[in-house]
């Protein structure tokens, strides 16, 4: 009992220091936070009163310079100085002003020390919580409940701590040595010091939610629906340079992904110019809408790629040095995307009158002496959207050198194919007075997509009939009449305008049900080839979300039957037969067909042998097949892992002999493509160790570890899942509670309780592949988060921070937000209340975004 009571003395002392030691932080934070403040203004008032000493200096050179020539009118003859007395007193009087005292030259003294103490112990109480009831470390530890450090609350444990059990006088009342742990009432206690929030976050709420609705309505923003949306967007409060700046970018960045619609984006842009707000630095002075997108426009205009050729440049003598350049030209290829979204951007503004002739003239110069393919791009770009605006009597002889340049570079053959071809492009187009021949529409409304396949459907209609008629006409004589032509429902060149429209639409709105109905209805039968392969070229050089995008959209028709299997063989192949031609212009284009692929492999819509052998055939003439097969094995680690790839592949009994040159050696391939795992024994899962049940607390021990300590990849957690959970504690509650708690405390930022985006985007993969669609699995991801942050003391705004991630990214349904909502779950229900309240925000935004839906 004494040494007990020792170890008791020893962790209390521990605890003190510990609480006492926060303390100190909090303060030496402040009081370096103060001393700064006094710092920097002591140095701006030492300028200012440097500044006024020059001034003071240069009056009194003045005021000598006057009194000297009057010393010399002193010294003259009395009739001479009696003549010139008047004009001389007129003279010597001063015109400068009475000196003042300079206002606020000193220090404030007052602003920094008055009621100090008690700013800081208010500030303090933001980070102390007071609790009316402490509870008795000598009774609270009887076998049902732990209690917290700081002996607060308690919770209910399995095992019991052999501590001293001696009844003792408690809170109020008499204590028999069991502790209660009552459920939260609906009108329980609240503290009474609970932080108001200051007007600054008041205003940094608005702010947020005005860009939550900006967000909202460019998502669903279309020709049709321009004007009620617009309607809204004038409504709301732009009434700050930040909020300005804040709404450009976001219509900026939306107009460059979607280059399709820039043409909305940019009527947009018109509709906001007469906005005008105050400058945030200069007071009495305000600056409009349309100066604010230009300077954002001519900087989007500017970018280049200094940030990763530094990075390379850096990494020169180091061991990333090889991986590099595949990583700089991934992020050349993305930044190429975006400047011709920019581009187009630029050039439909000019359509509307909002930028003047000389700018696109000044941008013309500039992409043209660069000479480079991704200048020319952007070039032929910009001259398609503003050529016939830009082409007038007066501006012809310009015009007449930039086509003179273009021709020459033509000629040159310094260029690729890809580039000579667009340039040769436009210049056929100028020929034919800026009206294209190819008859290149935009995105179609899914409304006009129905309607086509209306007419499709009467085609067939017509058809049948005709054909019935033809049997009838057969078994009876009739007299001879002109014969009538059918004319088919769709030509392949109208096929394919259809699918890119559909493409389009989908990529702009990634409502997958409202897709795969529009195909449905083009009943395209034996050339829904034709979708598969549009599909791909489209989205091809896009972003890798785009492209698993539109794998998803691929599964999903396979899985609803509606594409054949043996038409998306067609397809794909057809795309792969071109794939040694576009090598050249499209470096990375294994990879991207890989994860075009991936989806469909991965989702269990068709078997790796099928798939294999089928798309390897457009290949093997080519000498090709391994190295796309590599790419595809490659990223399916990255989204499962390498027991799952090494799984799949012995199942098929695939062998690399099959898709390698005759006379190739296999094991130089296997070992250059780094694939040394697809025949490890110890991949093997006939040969994998058994695995063991782990207990709830081990599950969080390990994935914290991984996720928190040894900082894993992606892969490195599929492989630890799959190497030591089966697939009962993969889809157990504890799992997926452990899995979103790590990847919530991985998320928080320790300084300010802030969630880092970042992080969740880069764990989405995993917490799509064990979440997946399933709404039980999301609701105990969801209840994870509701205890976090009860263990954190519920941090003002990161729980809601962490919904809209959660929701922007896809990762849990809106039905699972509303039904985590609707719990009523007994065992839930700790921390529900103040969570509740602090999402209140999130979940009116989202009842309206859904009304508005509908």
């Amino acid at each position: 009992m004494a040494s007990h009571i020792t170890l008791q003395a020893q962790q209390t002392e521990k605890g003190i220091k510990k609480e006492f030691q926060k303390l100190y932080q909090f303060l030496r934070a402040e009081e370096t936070a103060r001393i700064d403040a006094v710092r920097k203004e002591a140095t701006l008032k030492s300028e200012a009163m440097k500044i006024r000493i020059v001034n003071l200096t240069g009056e009194i050179s003045s005021l000598s310079d006057k009194i000297k020539p009057m010393e010399g009118e002193i010294k003259a003859e009395d009739i001479s100085f009696m003549l010139n007395v008047k004009s001389s007193t007129e003279w010597c009087q001063s015109k400068l002003p009475e000196p003042e005292s300079p206002s606020e030259a000193q220090i404030d003294e007052a602003k920094h020390l008055g009621n100090l103490l008690f700013t800081v112990w208010g500030k303090m109480r933001n980070i102390i919580q007071y609790t009316p009831v402490t509870l008795d470390s000598n009774t609270g530890q009887g076998k049902p409940f732990n209690q917290s450090k700081n002996f607060t609350h308690s919770t209910s444990r399995m095992k019991a701590q052999k501590l001293p059990y001696n009844p003792v006088l408690g809170y109020k009342r008499f204590s028999s040595g069991k502790q209660c742990c009552n459920e939260e009432a609906e009108n329980a206690w609240k503290p009474g010091m609970e932080r108001q929030p200051s007007p600054e976050d008041t205003e940094v709420q608005k702010t947020q939610e005005l860009f939550r609705r900006i967000r909202s309505i460019l998502n669903k923003i279309t020709p049709q629906t321009f004007r009620q949306l617009m309607k809204q967007i004038t409504e709301l409060a732009i009434d700050t340079e930040e909020r300005l700046k804040g709404v450009i970018d976001l219509v900026f960045e939306k107009a460059i992904k979607e280059p399709s619609f820039s043409v909305v984006y940019a009527n947009m842009c018109r509709c906001l110019m007469g906005l005008k707000v105050p400058l945030t630095d200069k007071r009495g002075t305000s600056v409009n809408f349309r100066k604010l997108l230009l300077n954002r426009c001519q900087k989007g205009f500017e970018e280049k790629y200094e940030r990763n050729q530094n990075k390379l440049d850096s990494a020169a003598l180091s061991t990333e040095h090889e991986q590099l350049p595949a990583e700089l030209e991934e992020a050349m290829d993305e930044a190429q995307r975006r400047s011709i979204g920019n581009i187009k951007f630029i050039g439909e503004l000019f359509n509307l009158k909002m930028l003047t002739e000389a700018i696109l003239h000044d941008c013309v110069v500039k992409l043209l002496n660069n000479k480079d393919e991704e200048s020319l791009e952007c070039l032929c770009t910009l001259l398609t959207t503003i050529g016939k605006g830009l082409d007038h009597e007066k501006a012809k002889p310009r015009i007449d050198q930039y086509f003179n340049q273009m021709t020459k570079i033509i000629e040159e053959r310094k260029t690729s194919s890809k580039i000579r071809s667009m340039l040769q492009d436009v210049i056929d187009l100028r020929l034919h007075n800026w009206v294209s021949t190819r008859a290149e529409q935009g995105p179609k409304t899914i409304k006009q997509i129905h309607e086509e396949a209306k007419i499709a459907e009467q085609g067939k209609q017509r058809k049948v009939h005709h054909q019935h008629l033809s049997k009838n006409s057969k078994r009876r004589p009739v007299k001879p009449r002109p014969m009538a032509t059918n004319r088919p429902a769709f030509s392949e060149e109208e096929i394919e305008r259809s699918c890119k429209s559909i493409v389009k639409e989908f990529l702009h709105i990634n409502d997958y049900k409202e897709v795969v109905q529009c195909v449905n209805d083009l009943d395209l039968g034996s050339q829904l080839h034709i979708f598969v392969r549009v599909g791909v070229e489209l989205t091809l050089e896009h972003s890798q979300i785009t492209r698993n995008h539109m794998g998803q959209l691929l599964f999903q028709l396979v899985q609803h039957g509606i594409l054949p299997k043996p038409q998306f063989h067609k397809g794909f192949a057809d795309m792969l037969k071109q794939v040694d031609d576009m090598v050249i212009d499209i470096p990375h284009i294994w990879l991207y067909l890989a994860e075009l692929l991936c989806p469909v492999l991965k989702e269990g819509g068709f078997s790796m042998r099928e798939l294999f052998s089928e798309l390897s055939k457009p290949l093997l003439p080519m000498g090709r097949a391994g190295i796309f097969i590599s790419e595809v094995l490659h990223i399916l680690c990255k989204q499962t892992s390498h027991r799952t790839v090494v799984g799949l592949w012995k199942e098929s009994g695939l062998n690399w002999t099959d898709f390698l040159p005759e006379g190739e050696d296999v094991q130089a391939f296997i070992s250059q493509q780094k694939l040394q795992f697809i025949l490890s024994e110890d991949s093997n899962p006939d040969t994998a160790p058994s695995k063991r049940i782990l207990s709830p607390e081990e599950l969080s021990r390990q994935l914290e570890r991984l996720l928190l300590k040894d900082m894993a990849s992606n892969t490195q957690i599929f492989d630890w899942v799959e190497g030591n959970l089966d697939e009962s504690q993969m889809s157990s509650a504890s799992f997926q509670r452990a899995l979103m708690t790590a990847v919530g405390e991985e998320a928080v930022k320790d300084t300010n309780c802030r969630v880092d985006m970042a992080i969740i985007q880069k764990r989405k993969p995993v917490l799509i592949s064990y979440l997946k669609s399933d709404t039980e699995r999301q609701l105990q991801a969801l209840y994870a988060l509701q205890a976090l942050m009860v263990d954190l003391n519920n941090p003002p705004n990161l729980l809601r921070m962490f919904f809209d991630c959660l929701y922007d990214e896809d990762i849990i349904l809106e039905d699972t937000f509303f039904k985590w909502e609707r719990s009523k779950d007994p065992a839930e229900q700790r921390g529900k209340g103040i969570a509740l309240k602090s999402v209140s925000a999130f979940f009116t935004w989202l009842r309206e975004a859904e009304e508005e839906s509908d």
